[in-house]
C-alpha cells in the first residue's frame, strides 16, 4: 500500500473484501491494520471486521472487539451496533444477539430483521411475530426479509389467521410480492390446510422458484393427497424445473 496512513483506503479494501464473502482476506487486512499505531479503527472500520468474524464463525475475536467498542465509545453508532448484533446471530448466540439488541437506543431495518431472524431460528416463533408487531409499533417499514420471516413464523405455528391478516396488507397496500414472499405464503397456507389459496398464490407467481414447487407439494402431502404430488412433480418436469432432492423426497413420502 503506497500511502499506509490514508485509513480510509484499508477501510475501503476491507468493505471490498466483505462485500465479496473474502472474511479471511477482510481479517488479515485488519491485523496489518493495527499493526500501525498512528491508525485508530473507527465506525467504519469496524463494521466490516465484525461482518468477517460472523462469516467465519469467529465468536470470540467478534466478542473482543465487542470489548473494544464499549471502551471507544463506538457502540453508539447504529452501524457498528447493528453489525454485533448480526455476528451473534450468525455465531448462534442468539440470547447475546437479544441482549445487545434490547439495549441499543437506536435499530435499523437490518437489525429488526436479525432479531426477528434470531427467534425463528431459535424455533420461538410467537417472539417473531412479536417482534415483528413492536417493528411497525415503531414505524420501521419491514422489508421483503421481515415479512417473508414473519410469515413464514405464521406458517410454524399454524396461525392462518395471522397469516392471512398479513397478506391481506400486503395486497391493500398494493405491495409487489417478490419470490420469498410469495414462496412463504405457499408454505404457509399448505401447512395451515389452506390448499386452495396456497394453488392461488402460486399460479400467480410469474416466476415459481423450486422452494414454492417444494411448498405446495409438501402442502399436499401433508393432507394425504399423493395425486397431486405427483401431478405437479410431473408438471415441474414439463415446465423445465428441475427437481431437487428434497422435492423427489416430498414426492415419494407421500405416495
Amino acid at each position: 500500500m503506497k500511502n499506509p496512513c490514508e485509513i480510509s483506503l484499508w477501510n475501503g479494501l476491507m468493505a471490498g473484501y466483505t462485500k465479496n464473502y473474502m472474511y479471511v482476506e477482510a481479517l488479515d487486512l485488519f491485523e496489518k491494520f493495527l499493526h500501525y499505531p498512528y491508525l485508530k479503527p473507527d465506525s467504519y472500520t469496524y463494521p466490516s471486521v465484525i461482518k468477517a468474524c460472523g462469516g467465519l464463525c469467529r465468536f470470540l475475536l467478534g466478542k473482543m472487539i465487542h470489548t473494544c467498542l464499549i471502551k471507544t465509545g463506538l457502540m453508539m453508532d447504529i452501524v457498528v451496533g447493528s453489525s454485533l448484533v448480526g455476528m451473534y446471530a450468525k455465531c448462534n448466540a442468539f440470547e447475546k444477539a437479544i441482549s445487545l439488541f434490547n439495549e441499543m437506543p437506536e435499530k435499523d431495518v437490518a437489525c429488526w430483521n436479525t432479531i426477528i431472524s434470531c427467534y425463528y431460528q431459535s424455533g420461538n416463533f410467537k417472539e417473531a411475530l412479536r417482534y415483528f408487531s413492536l417493528m411497525r409499533k415503531f414505524e420501521f417499514e419491514p422489508d421483503s426479509v421481515t415479512i417473508t420471516t414473519a410469515i413464514s413464523s405464521c406458517g410454524r405455528l399454524l396461525d392462518l389467521n395471522r397469516g392471512m391478516e398479513i397478506h391481506e396488507e400486503l395486497i391493500n397496500s398494493g405491495s409487489l410480492l417478490d419470490s420469498f414472499i410469495s414462496s412463504a405464503l405457499v408454505d404457509m397456507y399448505g401447512r395451515c390446510g389452506h390448499l386452495g389459496k396456497a394453488l392461488e398464490v402460486f399460479e400467480e407467481m410469474p416466476k415459481k422458484t423450486v422452494v414454492a414447487w417444494n411448498s405446495l407439494i409438501s402442502g399436499y402431502g401433508l393432507r394425504g393427497d399423493s395425486i397431486s404430488c405427483i401431478r405437479l412433480l410431473k408438471r415441474m418436469y414439463n415446465e423445465g424445473v428441475k427437481p431437487t432432492l428434497t422435492t423427489l423426497c416430498l414426492s415419494l413420502i407421500h405416495i
